[in-house]
């Protein structure tokens, strides 16, 4: 890779991590979001509301210019509900015509602009929170978005052909056409570590009354909210002086790449060559999922292909993609059912080292699934014994082996997250903490 892409690809990683630093364990899920970008691949989150999907998307892109890590681009993010109708759903993304007749009276034109190439040019991105919530003609259109890249509302076509990735959020995900066209799928659950989910909270308040400050007092209020802050939470352990002097920064000057870098780097991305043995392996991942009762379409099967070339030039700076970059097919799911075997499948063939911290995820939860079954406390509390003294333990040693072998961590990361979520689930189940 030439060394000006090498700048550009040091400058997105920079930016996944300071938003790992501020949405606290969704390192795989921003891996997941930052690749299908790159590849114009569509994805879908599964799960309950209030638990940092919306923000995750808005820290990476933001929902107004300006707000995100990619200047002179957005992302256009809505909530549905049984109300939305296709062309508020459409006309709200590119702005309405309003007329205002005097003595309180408007009117609104719902006729969506077509100016240019369509919906707002700088929107890269769409985000629909609530997918099932919506009306059936209305997931029509936005399944219209998905698979054509245009919208038909009120007799005119809405061209989407600058948009890189459209994502919807929904507690269950629907069957039939909708769900080949998610190639990129991701579970969300909550921040497992309490001190994490603390520090979510602190970095949400501490972003909306830094915006505050900045508005009334300019810099000298700002610097006025850094101390206060830190005189606040002077005597905890958790929220330690390090952490908020760098969240501080991160709010106050984040890492940015501009739209025409973020372009040339989906470029290169599209220019890295996945040779025969690569795609023979990806084969023999099909192929065992085909063996344990799993079918994967092909047209799902094929669309994953330009996140594995996305993955070799962002995570690995190279052009020619290994087999380690089918670490992606995890994403590849059909039912959040089938991901725990995808995950199993795909990291023996791809990174063997995430595939021993899915066995820690195993052994967590069964010990998990034993205590809960003898409806025992007693056996909670051995339970969660066993994950914190046998079973956390070893993480620390499969990250330092991913780093020394030049495999991603985010897997490892995401795999200790799961097992530290079978502690709350004991806690809660047999404690009522």
């Amino acid at each position: 890779m030439e060394k000006e892409y090498q700048v550009i690809r040091s400058q997105i990683i920079r930016v996944m991590a300071e938003v790992g630093h501020v949405v606290l364990e969704r390192e795989n899920e921003i891996h997941a979001v930052m690749l299908a970008l790159l590849s114009n691949t569509d994805g879908a989150i599964v799960g309950e509301g209030g638990i940092a999907k919306s923000q995750m998307m808005r820290t990476i892109l933001g929902k107004r210019p300006g707000e995100g890590r990619i200047t002179d681009a957005h992302c256009y993010m809505t909530t549905l509900n049984a109300g939305v109708r296709p062309q508020d759903l459409w006309s709200s993304g590119v702005g309405v015509n309003r007329t205002d007749l005097g003595e309180g009276q408007v009117t609104v034109d719902y006729k969506p602009r077509l100016d240019g190439r369509g919906a707002d040019p700088k929107v890269r991105a769409l985000y629909f929170d609530e997918y099932s919530m919506a009306p059936e003609g209305t997931q029509e259109s936005i399944r219209s978005a998905l698979s054509d890249r245009e919208a038909y509302v009120m007799g005119e076509y809405l061209d989407l052909d600058h948009v890189w990735s459209v994502w919807i959020t929904t507690n269950v995900l629907p069957k039939g056409p909708l769900n080949w066209r998610l190639v990129c799928k991701l579970e969300a659950s909550e921040v497992a570590q309490e001190a994490n989910q603390l520090k979510m909270m602190v970095s949400s308040d501490l972003r909306k009354k830094l915006a505050r400050a900045r508005k009334r007092g300019g810099a000298d209020a700002a610097d006025e909210l850094f101390l206060a802050e830190l005189s606040l939470w002077e005597q905890d352990q958790e929220m330690t002086k390090k952490y908020i002097e760098r969240l501080f920064e991160i709010l106050q000057n984040p890492a940015r790449v501009t739209l025409e870098e973020f372009e040339s780097f989906r470029d290169v991305a599209a220019r890295v060559q996945v040779p025969g043995t690569v795609l023979r392996e990806q084969i023999a991942i099909r192929s065992e999922l085909e063996a344990r009762g799993i079918h994967i379409d092909g047209r799902r099967f094929v669309r994953t292909i330009p996140m594995v070339r996305a993955h070799a030039a962002l995570v690995r700076g190279a052009m020619t993609a290994g087999v380690e970059d089918l670490v992606i097919m995890q994403h590849a799911w059909a039912d959040p059912g089938e991901s725990r075997a995808f995950r199993e499948v795909v990291f023996e063939h791809a990174n063997p080292i995430a595939a021993e911290a899915e066995k820690l995820v195993d052994a967590a939860i069964i010990a998990a699934e034993n205590a809960i079954q003898s409806a025992d406390p007693r056996n909670g509390r051995m339970a969660i014994g066993k994950i914190k003294q046998e079973i956390l333990p070893q993480f620390p040693s499969l990250l330092e082996k991913a780093s020394q072998q030049g495999l991603p961590s985010a897997d490892v990361k995401a795999a200790q997250s799961r097992v530290q979520e079978q502690i709350q689930k004991v806690a809660k189940e047999l404690m009522g903490l």
